[in-house]
């Protein structure tokens, strides 16, 4: 039941800068290239270079600069930690820098400075204890997965231990971050829904009783029943799941969101609904037809994504799977975004409400990336690239201009 994760996995504690989607590209390839790589981020480097064309694209660049540079004969002569301390000490010099382009420029001396930087970021990829201790948004504690029963029970899981439930004939099975079930006998009866529900800085997923597997995202909830009927499968789904539809054309599989049904047959999607007033419906296998309250619809098929707007309808358009999905890794990515608008994947992913001392700061745009249980790497880098600090009040985030 667990999941295959396919997609991007968090970058390594970068401090002096945001790092896109393409910066991540080009440190996995400085590390590659100079054997610093992690066996588990080589796996992830090959899945990218294997399905996400900007990848691609950045790393053929990469190779030609490399070509163009003799990178190959500079490095045989590095002195890695001599270069190191080089860097470091110019980097208590000057005030750091966002670039927004390639670091290499025309000379080989640019290169070495980057390779520095991968070794420095290697240096302090795990923070101290005291960095622990001064971060606190990234210490607030997740609260409990609930599943409310059909009959009004309520089960709490810990992510802290295995456990085992038999509820009116139902088998529950938590593990970590997971839960499966199994009735002692085929259900028969009416068919009634749960509630599973996933507090913020959780993932979680369930493996329904059809096969069918269901990824959620923090802060989102899933009604469900223990057994489906003869005719169709249906559940309901507020907040971001990602589905593994299990196959059956004699049982339609249909998903509702507070906007939208979804029809399936066997298929692997991503909807999120996070936004009032939208859904977002992205289509990684199979086929999927879309319908709203007024019976207007729209088909899709893979790598489309279609937008559900209360006040405009349908539209479609192409997604990155890589990016879209990287949730599952516990990574966000983002361009040129508001400050803003990260609050609530901020709220949804570390459990505090985020204000700015400044009305202006909430338009400030930043690029980068967020991941899972590090918001005090987030927090560094505004501090170092933008000048923007920050004050933790109860749950309550605090970002100032200094």
């Amino acid at each position: 039941m667990k999941s295959s994760r396919k997609y991007i996995k968090a970058g390594r504690g970068v401090v002096e800068y945001m790092e896109t989607l393409q910066d991540h590209i080009r440190r996995l390839y400085l590390e590659k290239l100079t054997q610093a790589i992690s066996e588990e981020e080589d796996v992830i480097l090959q899945q990218l270079l294997r399905d996400n064309s900007e990848a691609q694209l950045v790393w053929a660049e990469l190779e030609q600069e490399r070509a163009a540079l003799d990178v190959d004969r500079v490095l045989a002569g590095i002195d890695a930690e001599q270069e190191l301390e080089k860097w470091h000490q110019e980097t208590q010099l000057r005030k750091p820098i966002v670039r927004s382009g390639w670091w290499i420029g025309a000379a080989a001396a640019s290169f070495i400075g980057i390779i520095a930087l991968v070794w420095y970021n290697q240096s302090v990829k795990q923070p101290s204890p005291e960095k622990i201790a001064e971060n606190k948004p990234g210490l607030i504690k997740a609260a409990g997965v609930k599943l409310v029963l059909a009959n009004g029970k309520t089960v709490n899981f810990s992510k802290s231990q295995a456990q085992e439930y038999t509820v009116d004939g139902v088998a529950l099975e938590h593990s970590g971050d997971q839960l499966a079930y199994k009735e002692a006998e085929a259900g028969t009866g009416s068919v009634v829904f749960n509630t599973l529900e996933i507090p913020a800085k959780t993932d979680y997923s369930i493996a329904l009783s059809d096969g069918t597997q269901v990824f959620l995202n923090s802060k989102s909830t899933l009604r469900f029943p223990f057994h489906f009927d003869d005719k169709q499968r249906e559940i309901f789904i507020e907040g971001e799941a990602y589905l593994e539809v299990a196959k059956d054309t004699k049982r339609p599989f249909i998903v509702h969101t507070p906007l939208t049904d979804i029809r399936v047959t066997g298929t692997k999607f991503n909807v999120n609904t996070y936004e009032e007033g939208t859904v977002r419906t992205s289509l990684v296998e199979g086929s999927v037809v879309l319908n709203d309250a007024d019976k207007k619809s729209i088909a899709l098929q893979p790598g489309l994504e279609a937008l559900y707007h209360k006040n405009k309808g349908f539209t479609s358009d192409n997604f990155d799977a890589a990016e879209t999905l990287s949730w599952r890794e516990g990574i966000f990515y983002f361009q040129r975004r508001p400050l803003g608008e990260l609050s609530g994947i901020i709220a949804r992913w570390f459990g505090v409400q985020l204000q700015f001392e400044q009305d202006a700061l909430s338009t400030h745009a930043v690029s980068g990336l967020l991941e899972k249980g590090r918001l005090d790497e987030f927090l560094n880098n505004l501090h170092k690239t933008a000048g923007i600090d920050h004050s933790l009040q109860d749950t309550i985030l605090v970002l100032k201009k200094r």
